[in-house]
């Protein structure tokens, strides 16, 4: 009789068929966040572009302070005279960057934002009193331009959990000196100098009040600790400004400045292009492309990995990334997302990809929410999206990691007696997404253990006496928490996996191939590319899984996962062994020259953990004798495939185990090694076997 894997499929549920259908529209919709991810949030592409240039527009021939101090006239009290030494040495900063254009800095444009409110009006700094200079005096070979510059240090206090769990104090109120800020809880969280510039604008030839519109455009750099390099804001945005000449023509009075409803601020950035922030781009293109390619090979069939294909670390690489031979046929053992997820290779690298650029993406994306809340741009959304969904690949390394410690420093023998490696995993990729979902919240959650804050002016007092503290920085203050609850919500969906789906665990966990992801490898996503087999009299769960799936399966857990090379359990084996000679007894006995090796072959007994190494007893198959397949030989093999199954007994086991050297092996109920060239008879007539 034929095993075939559709006779035995069960037949999908209504309920079955829509979790699939959500299961597979999120790993659509988590597919176009890495591909937004990749292509819309990468800098070297919108740095090409070059569309942040024209925010340089009021400094293109500035040099110096002075140059900037001889060509606008500053508002009263709000010059660069004024600043601090740290201010100053910010805006010298932000000239240099403007003229060098060196490569060291990227300059991006980051959006337009719906004025609709006066939450994203920042014209009415403008209003004030500006000195008329004498000299030169303003004409036409000398227009007037008006300009504001604040230098501040903002002191922040709190954080989320106690601003959620508890209750926050009475804020401080405006114009506290940093003395009495600090002891009342305050601590330094960044330096900013706020400068805005306009474009000329007639001077008035009387004292009557006069309107037009001004181009304003700001440049706003601001540091997280003493002496870093900042990063830099810009804008721009068209206001409607009234003013008059007073004080007998020496000084211009604006009564007036607001941002016209409905019109749009630009937004862009100048954030430094360093090394960890190019590699961090070329590494999460690696990582996609190697997603794909990965895939692809899934799709296709590959053939049973024998120990010699792995004997050295080139071959083992060649047979990560192109495995040979490669069947034809198809296999659907795993999606795209596995290989997202699950591959130490792809979490990793992304991982390190998403750590390398996190110190400006962290920024950028609270730019982009700040001014987005009081804004309608739908595209926003979508891109903080994808930059906080790029924690998901922390989490997965995060177990990961847990999963191989908490391995390592067990006394673990066996396969499957560690609960708590069993405990590290996800049943399917919705609750990887789910375990995101806090994630998605990190820049609110930020932002929210920042509200009580307050800034203090250079004009109020000498800020140079300020020390601003990296680890008490605006971002950096509220990680420990953030981590926190990222790990807390970690362990609260699995906590909710495992309950849900109580039953399957405990059926995969008496399987020893479920065992081999769940409890002897780095695999957090337990695939069930296989179906749960129910037999009369045995205590342990058999399953019921194609050739081809078990091969592919395989090849995913020794080449994308880190195997720990634990044997299966003596009372696991023989159980698998009684009722296999049970089986036997009532009906025909086995005969296994197809699916089994000869007595020379037998290698390493899967019921103990030797110190043999596989190499010194199984020997490379000649792989001349593996030529192409064609249509006749596979029709050959299939009535071979059926001829075996008929002589077979309905249900002879199986079982999979490890190695010390964390190689993966199939062996039947007499414990003889199953070979590459056996399962290719299987592989071709598409059958299945039962494991134990």
């Amino acid at each position: 009789m034929k095993l075939s894997f559709s006779r035995v499929a069960l037949g999908p549920s209504l309920l079955g068929a829509a979790l699939r259908a959500i299961e597979s529209a999120l790993t659509l919709f988590v597919t176009f966040l890495v591909i937004v991810d990749v292509i819309s949030n990468n800098f070297e592409i919108n740095h090409f572009i070059g569309n942040a240039k024209f925010f340089f527009t009021p400094l293109l021939d500035i040099l110096t302070l002075d140059d900037l101090m001889a060509t606008y006239t500053f508002a009263n009290g709000n010059s660069p005279r004024r600043i601090s030494q740290h201010g100053r040495w910010m805006v010298d900063y932000t000239l240099k960057t403007i003229q060098s254009r060196d490569g060291t800095h990227y300059f991006i444009r980051s959006g337009q934002f719906h004025i609709l409110n006066a939450a994203n009006d920042k014209c009415g700094t403008l209003v004030g009193a500006y000195v008329v200079p004498t000299s030169p005096p303003p004409g036409p070979d000398n227009p007037l331009r008006l300009a504001v510059a604040n230098n501040l240090v903002t002191f922040v206090r709190g954080s989320t959990l106690g601003n959620t769990f508890g209750t926050p104090p009475t804020p401080a109120a405006k114009g506290t000196n940093s003395s009495t800020l600090i002891e009342m809880g305050y601590t330094p969280g960044r330096i900013d100098v706020d400068m805005r510039f306009t474009s000329p604008l007639p001077l008035p030839l009387d004292n009557n009040t006069n309107s037009t519109n001004v181009s304003m455009y700001r440049i706003f750099p601001k540091t997280f600790c003493s002496g870093c390099d900042p990063k830099i804001e810009l804008g721009h945005v068209t206001c409607g400004i009234s003013y008059a000449l007073l004080d007998n023509g020496t000084t211009v009075r604006v009564k007036t400045s607001a941002a016209f409803i409905g019109d749009y601020h630009h937004l862009g950035t100048i954030i430094p292009r360093d090394a960890a922030t190019s590699a961090s781009l070329v590494v999460r293109g690696i990582c996609v492309i190697f997603a794909i390619a990965s895939y692809g090979v899934s799709k296709k069939t590959v053939r049973w990995t024998d120990p010699p294909t792995m004997s050295s670390l080139y071959k083992r690489i060649m047979h990560t990334f192109a495995p040979t031979p490669l069947y034809k046929f198809p296999s659907h053992t795993f999606s795209f997302a596995t290989f997202c997820l699950d591959s130490d290779i792809f979490v990793f690298l992304y991982t390190l990809a998403v750590l390398l650029d996190e110190k400006d993406s962290i920024l950028y994306t609270r730019s982009l929410n700040v001014w987005n809340q009081n804004a309608d741009n739908m595209w926003v959304p979508i891109q903080l999206l994808a930059y906080q969904f790029r924690w998901l690949w922390l989490n997965c390394a995060i177990l990961k990691l847990l999963k191989g410690a908490v391995n390592f420093a067990s006394m673990t023998r066996y396969s499957g007696s560690n609960v708590v490696v069993g405990y590290l995993n996800f049943s399917d990729v919705s609750f990887v997404y789910l375990g995101a979902a806090v994630l998605m919240l990190r820049t609110s959650f930020i932002e929210y253990g920042n509200t009580d804050n307050l800034g203090v002016l250079s004009t109020a007092q000498n800020l140079d006496s300020i020390r601003l503290d990296w680890y008490e920085s605006w971002y950096v203050r509220a990680m420990p928490q953030f981590v926190l609850v990222m790990f807390v919500n970690l362990f609260i969906v699995l906590s909710i996996d495992r309950l849900l789906n109580f039953k399957k665990w405990q059926r995969i966990a008496r399987n020893s191939l479920g065992r081999q992801a769940m409890f002897n490898s780095t695999s957090i996503l337990t695939v069930t590319y296989y179906k749960f087999h129910d037999l009369p009299g045995y205590d342990r769960q058999a399953v019921m899984v194609q050739a081809r799936a078990l091969c592919t399966a395989q090849w995913f857990l020794m080449c994308h996962t880190t195997c720990f090379g634990l044997p299966e359990h003596p009372k696991n084996v023989r159980a698998m062994i009684s009722k296999s000679l049970a089986t036997a007894v009532n009906g025909a006995p086995a005969t296994s020259n197809q699916t089994s090796t000869s007595k020379q072959s037998m290698a390493y007994d899967p019921m103990h953990k030797s110190n043999v190494s596989k190499h010194q007893t199984i020997q490379p198959k000649n792989e001349a004798s593996l030529g192409p397949v064609s249509e006749d030989d596979e029709a050959i093999a299939k009535k071979a495939a059926e001829a075996t199954a008929a002589a077979s007994p309905a249900h002879e086991m199986y079982i999979v185990a490890q190695d010390p050297d964390c190689h993966i092996h199939l062996y039947d109920a007499k414990k003889r090694e199953i070979q590459a060239m056996s399962l290719e008879v299987k592989i071709l007539g598409d059958t299945c076997y039962i494991i134990a």
